[in-house]
């Protein structure tokens, strides 16, 4: 496999590569050939400051939380990327930075996340040298060490999860691809 940087300029062969590339797969086409069956969708996030003292006596054992549903009546639920509009978010527990912060101010800000038909991530080879780990369904930040761990342990042919890979098995790959691609472009 032949791993190119955008301009061209810096090439790395290798025996394997393994995407986890996220929406950016599709956006900066790195699979040339194949169309995974998957729908981008905008996300709003709030990034919210709090005092170490807070984060460290009233938040310490805060749960992740996944919410998907209709909410509270008094929410605004005017929103095109929930089907029925219903509304979702998770919510993590404070996340000490590398600068120190753990977050008593806030800000918003926005992405975007791949979702697949099935609402579980991608963990699969698209060929012999060519894994993938996308499709992270808006909950891939709190499972993103063991959907990465599967992963390694699939390029390795070493599947060691008590689910099934074909549970995780790609969709909707273009009929002309071919299996002796050997060039991904990484932007």
């Amino acid at each position: 496999m032949n791993v190119e940087t955008k301009g061209g300029d810096r090439a790395i062969v290798c025996k394997k590569v393994l995407l986890a590339t996220g929406a950016l797969t599709e956006l900066n086409a790195l699979l040339p050939g194949i169309l995974i069956d998957q729908m981008l969708r905008p996300l709003t996030v709030s990034l919210v400051e709090v005092s170490k003292e807070h984060a460290e006596q009233q938040l310490k054992c805060m749960p992740c939380v996944i919410y998907r549903g209709d909410g509270h009546h008094s929410w605004h639920k005017v929103n095109p990327n929930y089907k029925n509009r219903n509304v979702g978010f998770y919510m993590l527990p404070p996340i000490k930075y590398p600068d120190g912060v753990t977050m008593s101010r806030w800000h918003g800000d926005s992405c975007f996340e791949e979702e697949t038909p099935k609402i579980r991530p991608y963990i699969d080879m698209v060929h012999g040298q060519l894994g993938v780990a996308i499709g992270g369904n808006d909950d891939a930040a709190k499972s993103s060490d063991e959907i990465g761990r599967m992963a390694a342990m699939m390029m390795l042919r070493e599947w060691d999860s008590p689910i099934s890979g074909t549970f995780f098995g790609v969709s909707c790959i273009k009929p002309d691809f071919h299996p002796d691609l050997t060039f991904v472009s990484v932007q």
